[in-house]
């Protein structure tokens, strides 16, 4: 059997996992596009996304118009995937497509996952949905973008986040604070500490995160309260970013 023809057969025999690996360690790009494409036309559904799902991140250009579809179709789980390969020329689309989706109360917590989702694609339209979404009628919605855009590590959204601190939804305001204050404002040093001492964990959890690229005075005494706060949600996020800080110094 031919050595394509081979793995080819590995492939659709072996599950999801095993598909991963095998086209890591033993393709090259083009030929992973082949047999990725191959596969979303896969009968099991889980298959065909993740399919999807590696063309997308690929940045190939044969899924862009099926992704577009089906964003078109307001598929949840094709937002975030379009968002690797749309053009600057997308977002206005993309956008509309969210606003339409979101309008269905029932779409509330799928919208939350496709911001969550955009945050994680680190592309100029996915950055640019979320600078959009900052200005959604949604608090939920404006809440989550802003914390997304935090991801990006751009100080040119600095202006933009630190425009929602006076936002009338109290959460969306601790959220912009949080991600100013990741960004680089330390004009609101104080109101970082009072957060710490919040009775919501999540509030907590997000100082400890955003904390770590800060430490030093004044900071570390308030890293040392985190270290052995009472949930250990917040501990180990905290412990998580210290490694992951130690990780890139070394680096």
């Amino acid at each position: 059997m031919a050595p394509m023809a081979q793995l080819d057969e590995e492939l659709h025999l072996g599950r999801k996992t095993d598909r991963r690996d095998l086209l890591r360690a033993r393709l090259h790009q083009k030929d992973i596009e082949d047999l990725l494409s191959t596969q979303t036309r896969d009968i099991a559904g889980y298959v065909a996304i993740n399919a999807t799902e590696g063309l997308s991140l690929l940045n190939s250009t044969e899924v862009y118009e099926p992704l577009r579809q089906r964003v078109a179709k307001l598929d949840p789980m094709a937002f975030p995937l379009f968002a690797h390969v749309a053009h600057h020329d997308d977002v206005a689309f993309i956008c509309k497509c969210l606003a339409s989706f979101d309008k269905d109360e029932s779409n509330k917590s799928a919208m939350g996952q496709i911001i969550n989702g955009f945050g994680g694609v680190y592309s100029e339209a996915s950055q640019e949905i979320l600078r959009n979404l900052l200005s959604s009628p949604s608090p939920s919605v404006r809440g989550r973008a802003v914390l997304s855009l935090a991801q990006f590590d751009d100080p040119h959204d600095l202006k933009s986040v630190q425009g929602l601190i006076k936002d009338p939804d109290i959460e969306v305001a601790i959220f912009a604070l949080l991600t100013a204050f990741h960004l680089g404002d330390d004009g609101h040093n104080d109101l970082i500490r009072d957060i710490a001492k919040a009775k919501n964990p999540q509030y907590r959890s997000l100082v400890a995160k955003f904390l770590v690229n800060r430490q030093g005075n004044p900071f570390l005494e308030l890293m040392e309260t985190l270290a052995k706060d009472n949930e250990d949600q917040v501990r180990l996020i905290l412990a998580t970013e210290l490694e992951r800080s130690r990780g890139a110094s070394v680096l």
